[in-house]
C-alpha cells in the first residue's frame, strides 16, 4: 500500500467519520493511487509525495512547498488538474475536494479535518462583505439581518450527520456568530430570559419540595427576586410531582 493511501483520522468528531470512510473508499478505487503518481511525475512531484510537518496537519489547507511559492500558474494548472481527477471519479465540485486533493497530491495523506465535513457554518453577512456584495436585494438584505448564521448542507449529508454537526458545533462554533449580530433591545432575549427564570424556579422547587411553603417563598426571593404566593408554590410541586413521576 502505498503512502497516498492514507488518512489522518487523529481528533476526528463524530459527524466527519463518516467522511473519513468515503476516503478510505476513494482512495481504494482502481485507477485513483494511479491518477495520483501520474499527477505527481508530470509536476516532478516525489514519487510519495513532500514530507509534511506534524504541526501542518490540523490545517484545512496544504502549505504550498516552497519551490512552488509565487509560481500561481503551476498552481493554477494542478487545481485544474484536481478539477479533472474529482470529474473521473465523481467526486462531486471541486470546492468540496480542493484541499484534500491538494494534500493527497502534495503529502500523500488525507487529514480529515471538521471543516471537511459534509455540513459548514456560514456568517452570511461577513461573507457577503468578503464577497464584496454591497448592494444585495433588499429581500436578501432583510433575511441576513433576521437569520445571520447559515449552516449549508450537502446533498449527501443525512439527517444523523446533520445532527451530529450542530451539536458539536453550536457553543464552540454557532452561538460566538449569534452573540455577534443579537441587541439586549430584542423582545425575543427578554422573552427567552423570563423563560429560563421561571424554568429554573420551577426546577428549584420541585427538587427542594421537601422544603416548608414558606422557606421557599424566601429562596425564590432572595434568588431571583421573585415574589411567589404560597398557593403558587404548592401548586407547582403538585404538578411538578405528578408530570415528573409520570415519566
Amino acid at each position: 500500500m502505498s503512502q497516498a493511501r492514507k488518512t489522518n483520522s487523529k481528533h476526528v468528531p463524530a459527524h466527519t467519520k463518516r467522511l473519513k470512510a468515503f476516503w478510505d473508499y476513494v482512495l481504494e478505487l482502481d485507477g485513483f493511487s494511479d491518477h495520483i503518481e501520474q499527477v505527481r511525475e508530470r509536476y516532478k512531484i516525489p514519487k510519495n509525495g513532500y514530507k509534511a510537518n506534524s504541526d501542518d496537519l490540523f490545517a484545512v489547507s496544504p502549505p504550498i512547498p516552497k519551490k512552488w511559492n509565487g509560481d500561481e500558474s503551476l498552481l493554477c494548472n494542478l487545481v485544474n488538474e484536481m478539477q479533472g481527477l474529482a470529474m473521473i471519479h465523481y467526486l462531486g465540485p471541486l470546492a468540496n475536494w480542493k484541499d484534500a486533493l491538494l494534500w493527497l497530491v502534495f503529502y500523500g495523506l488525507v487529514p480529515i479535518s471538521d471543516e471537511m465535513g459534509l455540513c459548514a457554518i456560514e456568517d452570511i453577512g461577513f461573507s457577503r462583505r468578503n464577497r464584496g456584495e454591497k448592494n444585495a436585494h433588499q429581500r436578501a438584505q432583510f433575511t441576513d439581518r433576521s437569520h445571520p448564521v447559515a449552516i449549508r448542507i450537502s446533498p449527501y449529508a443525512s439527517e444523523r450527520d446533520i445532527i451530529d454537526f450542530v451539536k458539536y458545533h453550536y457553543k464552540r462554533h454557532v452561538e460566538p456568530i449569534q452573540r455577534q449580530h443579537r441587541t439586549k433591545q430584542s423582545k425575543i432575549m427578554q422573552v427567552r430570559s423570563k423563560s429560563d427564570t421561571r424554568k429554573a424556579i420551577v426546577d428549584y422547587i420541585y427538587e427542594n419540595r421537601s422544603k416548608t411553603a414558606n422557606k421557599l417563598l424566601s429562596d425564590i426571593s432572595e434568588k431571583w427576586g421573585r415574589i411567589y404566593s404560597m398557593e403558587r408554590i404548592d401548586k407547582i410541586r403538585h404538578r411538578e410531582r405528578k408530570r415528573r413521576q409520570d415519566k
